[in-house]
């Protein structure tokens, strides 16, 4: 950033400044790996390389710091929490079809996990391209999983009870006095952190044959790109699809994030209270560096709405969390989609780019019917560094990203690597305040998982957790 008084010219015979003597009067200042650029004169541009921005220091002056978005406080504070990748926006996308958004998120979905915190779905590898959710939008000669998976394939489960909340490890629930149910109230001294509430309490699906769905993604994820930033024009970068396994969803919740400078010894309170008797809609009241949002609207509530049903109804189609399978594809792969220009391909090279017979055994023909094809109830349907999210339309935060780039690194044969949330989340522990950065989880699932691979040229790598932290 250029400084608005003129720049002295240098003079050749000035000897350099010692880095000793660069700040030696001045106060309040904290470098923290990070290389200098000076030069003698009346005015000093100091070039900052943290790795994270560059700024210009003034003289008597603090570096202004880096912007702090609720969406990225919100995925750092509640990732630790072993449910996956938080929302920070639940709702479906409100141009979605209507099928859809009753629903909400399903296992099957594939999509992106945008920046500003909400799922881009795409469309859902269990039902068929003529499905309302899909309206015939698919990736090219596309077919659901076939055979379609069996009830007990999926596990439905009661997650959260009434009432319940999920914050950072410096939030306290305060005692409310006999206020009874009348909501919530929260307390901390810390400056930094994020709050979940879930009045109406949540449910939880998980899916159980993950191998099916591994070998389905591994098999066509390059014809998902050729969609994706061909046809839908996401500009979807290396890694960002994800295939959803899991889901936390909820008929209403409450997110809240704060920020303040520093750590302060005053108190700093915020309350999550319904705006009526009947307790459908609710508020944050705070005062400070806070951001609080509830859902689901009643517009939102009132446009799915049938006519047929009562005015009071829910919808469980609000998604906190969700766990997915994730990928990485090889340098080699991704340049050649890139080549392309992510465009279709003749059906002669189909084997080149992984979607050969072997891809059709595990796609089937999608000739049956939708009610035979959903049996699991499918909808009718780390990081601390700040980020630039100009950089790409997708989430920056994923634990995956760096695990997959590893693998692929130190198996320069391997076409894909693939890992699971639950790889990641199980190396965290009770001392991880927000998401550790991206090189400790690496390391710490290095350490406690199994790396598989079945060898050769193009090959695939997953791996298996085999133990417990101590």
């Amino acid at each position: 950033m250029p400084s608005d008084a003129p720049q002295q010219p240098v003079s050749p015979e000035s000897p350099p400044q010692s880095s000793s003597t660069l700040f030696e009067n001045s106060h309040g200042v904290s470098v923290d790996g990070s290389s200098f650029q000076t030069f003698s004169g009346l005015n000093i541009n100091v070039n900052v390389e943290t790795g994270r921005t560059s700024d210009l220091v003034s003289p008597g002056k603090p570096p202004p710091l880096p912007v702090q978005r609720s969406c990225d406080i919100y995925y750092r504070h509640l990732a630790v929490k072993g449910r996956g990748s938080p929302l920070w926006l639940p709702a479906p996308n409100w141009n979605l079809p209507k099928e859809y958004r009753r629903t909400g998120i399903s296992i099957g979905d594939v999509g992106r996990i945008t920046a500003s915190g909400s799922f881009d779905f795409l469309f859902n590898i269990l039902l068929p391209p003529d499905h309302p959710v899909h309206a015939g939008r698919v990736p090219e000669m596309f077919s659901p999983l076939y055979p379609p998976l069996d009830l007990d394939d999926v596990e439905m489960q009661e997650e959260f009870a009434d009432d319940s909340y999920l914050a950072s490890a410096s939030v306290e629930k305060a005692q409310q006095d006999g206020q009874g149910s009348s909501g919530l109230t929260f307390e901390t001294t810390d400056s930094e952190g994020a709050i979940l509430t879930i009045p109406k309490g949540s449910d939880s699906s998980d899916l159980l044959n993950l191998t099916r769905f591994r070998e389905y993604l591994a098999a066509n994820v390059e014809s998902w790109y050729r969609y994706t930033n061909g046809q839908r024009g996401r500009e979807a970068k290396n890694g960002d699809l994800r295939l959803v396994i899991g889901w936390d969803k909820a008929t209403a919740w409450g997110m809240a994030t704060f920020s303040r400078s520093s750590k302060a010894a005053t108190l700093f309170r915020l309350d999550f209270k319904p705006l009526e008797q009947t307790g459908r809609r609710y508020k944050w009241v705070y005062s400070g560096m806070a951001e609080g949002r509830t859902g689901p609207s009643t517009r939102e509530v009132a446009e799915l709405r049938r006519a047929s049903e009562p005015e009071d109804v829910a919808f469980a189609n609000q998604c906190l969390f969700i766990r997915t399978i994730n990928h990485s594809l090889s340098d080699e792969v991704w340049e050649r989609l890139k080549a392309t220009k992510f465009g279709t391909i003749k059906s002669g090279d189909s084997a080149e780019y992984g979607s050969s017979s072997k891809a059709g055994k595990l796609e089937g023909k999608a000739k049956s019917t939708y009610a035979a094809q959903n049996p699991a109830g499918i909808s009718s349907v780390a990081l601390n560094q700040v980020a630039d999210s100009s950089l790409t339309p997708s989430l920056l935060l994923h634990p995956s990203t760096s695990i997959n780039e590893h693998l692929l690194r130190e198996n320069p044969n391997a076409r894909i690597a693939i890992t699971e949330d639950i790889n990641w989340i199980s190396v965290l522990t009770e001392d991880d305040d927000s998401l550790p950065l991206n090189s400790h989880i690496v390391q710490r699932v290095l350490e406690s998982h199994d790396i598989r691979t079945n060898g050769g040229k193009d090959s695939t790598i997953h791996i298996l957790r085999i133990y417990e932290r101590a």
